[in-house]
């Protein structure tokens, strides 16, 4: 997921500058920045390799999202609650549910949440990203799992209703990735800087 504010930003304030940001799986963002096909990458923490230098941009806790028509969520939004509700992912157990594609790191927790809670959601669709997810979920699909960066930051077509997890699940540390063998152009460190600042 790539947060918009520090794109419109570093824009604004460097427009003769093009940016190009593509989308993959993780083994081929690490493949992009080891070979310099890109700057650097957007990576977590637990896919680092040795041969990278990396800069913390920040750190993403996970959430769970529902369709607003969902019992649940209509449930806690009628109690008017400031920021948003806890809930055990045990809720999940038959419930429709958005999972990643089993090379995607969120499909890793989600299979730690359900072993931790006991839960077997239904799982009706994986998707290929967790903007898919999101937006699958908000559309009424079923329910997701998605970062609070993405749902402070997201331009959203239709909202989903948050819950905070009650089980403890780690934080993912979002970093920026090069090659050691690399420099980064001045353009690449001033918009990692605009993303640090975000």
């Amino acid at each position: 997921m790539f947060p918009h504010r520090p794109l419109v930003a570093f824009h604004r304030q460097y427009p003769g500058i093009q940016l190009a940001i593509k989308e993959a799986p993780v083994r081929t963002l690490e493949e992009y920045a080891a070979a310099g096909t890109v700057d650097f990458a957007l990576l977590y923490d637990s896919s680092l390799r040795a041969d990278f230098d990396s800069v913390e941009l920040c750190r993403e806790r996970t959430m769970l999202a529902l369709p607003k028509s969902h019992p649940l969520a209509r449930a806690y939004a009628e109690d008017d609650v400031q920021g948003f509700p806890r809930i055990s992912f045990a809720a999940m157990d038959g419930e429709p549910f958005i999972r990643l594609q089993p090379r995607r790191q969120m499909a890793e927790v989600y299979d730690k949440l359900c072993k931790v809670s006991g839960a077997e959601p239904h799982v009706i669709f994986e998707a290929n990203s967790i903007i898919e997810a999101s937006e699958l979920c908000a559309a009424g699909l079923g329910a997701t799992l998605v970062t609070d960066m993405l749902v402070q930051s997201w331009r959203w077509k239709e909202q989903a209703f948050f819950f905070e997890l009650e089980e403890e699940v780690e934080d993912r540390q979002l970093l920026a990735v090069c090659s050691k063998q690399r420099q980064l152009s001045l353009a690449a460190q001033r918009f990692i800087d605009f993303l640090r600042a975000d």
